[in-house]
């Protein structure tokens, strides 16, 4: 199941779950920061491996994208000045890019979770900050559940909020998941940073850019017969993909392009 609701101007106040709750400053106030990284270490290092988990591989996932996922400084890499910079290329039509994990290093089950982006923009890229259940080991995906914080793509004018879980019996698709999907019209996200964020409650998700909560789901919100799998352990994930059949296939001149975060938090 899809559900699709557009926001203007960088605020929603017409989702499933009712009016978005707290704004990032009050959260985080209230809230005790206790993993971060802020991606000082020296230009070219990896990220720090206490924290993160490089993923390799990766041509096909999702629907058909086209990248393979490398450790390469080429595609990630910490730039010395504070940041960490995901690199999508294109080399003689073999495209490369990354994507890392706090799996089995920091996980959240309840509280805040955010980080700050400069996002890219560009046909047939989908830049995403998002979280996995710590389960999937176990049970798998999508039995383990998937939580998209944000998902941007193509030329970045809409941000996408999803909760993905298994798809339920009898329902009316030939996916392999259900899904809730909740959309903001947030322009110009791709000029500069932002702070994308997610509030995760028991029984809530509260999604949201800079001070603007934007979204809400609940388990009123799933479809008839879906079970709400979001109040347990969930690791985050950064990663740049390229082509598919979500945003389609990358433009001529489009890559190289940069996705480059300059802090993640965790707070309880």
């Amino acid at each position: 199941m899809v559900s699709t609701v557009a926001c203007g101007g960088g605020t929603c106040h017409a989702e499933p779950g009712g009016m978005p709750v707290g704004s990032f400053s009050s959260l985080t106030a209230s809230h005790q920061l206790y993993a971060a990284d802020d991606f000082d270490g020296p230009s070219n290092s990896a990220p720090d491996p206490a924290m993160w988990n490089i993923e390799t591989g990766g041509v096909g996932w999702g629907a058909g994208e086209a990248q393979a996922y490398t450790a390469s400084p080429a595609n990630i890499r910490q730039d010395g000045d504070g940041h960490l910079v995901i690199t999508a290329r294109d080399d003689d039509g073999h495209v490369t890019s990354a994507r890392l994990n706090t799996q089995g290093k920091v996980d959240v089950t309840e509280g805040v979770v955010a980080a700050r982006i400069k996002m890219p923009a560009g046909q047939g890229l989908q830049p995403a900050f998002w979280l996995l259940g710590q389960s999937m080991p176990e049970v798998g995906w999508p039995a383990s559940g998937e939580i998209d914080i944000v998902e941007l793509l193509n030329d970045a004018s809409t941000a996408y909020f999803t909760a993905i879980g298994p798809r339920v019996e009898g329902q009316r698709s030939n996916a392999s998941h259900s899904q809730l999907q909740l959309t903001s019209r947030v322009g110009g996200l791709a000029d500069d940073f932002h702070t994308y964020w997610l509030d995760k409650e028991p029984g809530r998700l509260v999604f949201g850019i800079d001070e603007n909560a934007l979204a809400t789901i609940t388990p009123a919100d799933l479809p008839p017969g879906q079970q709400w799998i979001y109040d347990t352990p969930y690791f985050a994930v950064l990663n740049l993909a390229v082509g598919g059949a979500w945003p389609g296939p990358v433009g001529p001149g489009v890559l190289p392009k940069q996705m480059t975060v300059d802090w993640v938090r965790f707070y309880r």
